[in-house]
Parts: structure tokens; sequence; C-alpha cells
């Protein structure tokens, strides 16, 4: 599942990830974060530091997208180690990223649940992940919790 991915390093009690994208377009400081919602609900977002603040509405276009969703999917390990009990939320705003991420939940499910129980969303309603649907969200947890 993860392949080549760009270093990280753990910040924030472990619920900040900072990298650096290197590509066409040239060098762009980029993290995920973890967002609290509740006692062990978070928010995965993935954001391109711009000014010093971090946007999760921005592209790069660097060249480099498998390479930067490897390094996601190391950091949700790093990240799972830390918060074992975690509930992670994935979601976006526009059609586009949830074209991509239903594409990779559903190219990548074999993968994924190895490790993780995925659960796909449709507004507020949760159920076990289906391939053949479109989500507008998803949570994933270890599997062991």
């Amino acid at each position: 599942m993860i392949t080549n991915h760009y270093s990280f390093v753990s910040e924030a009690e472990n619920t900040l990830f900072p990298f650096q994208s290197e590509g066409e377009n040239g060098i762009f400081d980029m993290a995920v974060e973890f967002q609290k919602m509740s006692a062990n609900q978070y928010n995965l977002a993935l954001g391109v530091y711009d000014e010093g603040e971090f946007r999760d509405d921005l592209e790069t276009n660097n060249g480099d997208f498998w390479k930067i969703m490897s390094t996601v999917a190391a950091v949700l390990f790093e990240f799972f180690r830390s918060h074992p009990a975690a509930v992670v939320q994935i979601r976006a705003d526009e059609q586009r990223r949830l074209r991509v991420y239903n594409g990779i939940f559903q190219k990548r499910k074999a993968d994924i649940e190895r490790h993780f129980k995925i659960s796909g969303m449709i507004g507020n309603i949760r159920s076990p992940f289906d391939p053949n649907r479109f989500y507008d969200g998803f949570e994933i947890k270890l599997k062991h919790s």
C-alpha cells in the first residue's frame, strides 16, 4: 500500500505531520493535520502552507500526487500508533476531490482493509464501505479497535 513517500516529522502530540513536496513546480511546505472533533474523532486535512497559513484548498500540481498519497498513508500509520482508538474522517468540499478520494478507496480497498475498517459516509449516515457506491466522506479506524 505504501510506496515511495516523503519524509515527515511529527508535531503537536502526533496530530501534525509536516513534509515537503518536491516536483515540477518547485518545493512546497505541506502537512497532514488531524483536527480533533470529539474524544476519539479526528478530521484528516491535507494542506499546503501559503505565507505561513495552512490551506487545504490549494493544489500544487507538482506531479507527485501518488507520492503525496503514499505520504498520507504512512502518516496514518504513524498517527494510529499514538492514537489507536481514534476514528479518522476524510471529507472533501468539492466534487473533483470526492471523485479522487472515492477512486483511491475503490482502487486500494483490499490494501486498506488489511489494517483498517472503512465506512463510507453519505451525509452523516455511515455504512460499511461498498466500492460500487459514491461517498461524500469516509471513516477509518484500526481493525483491532
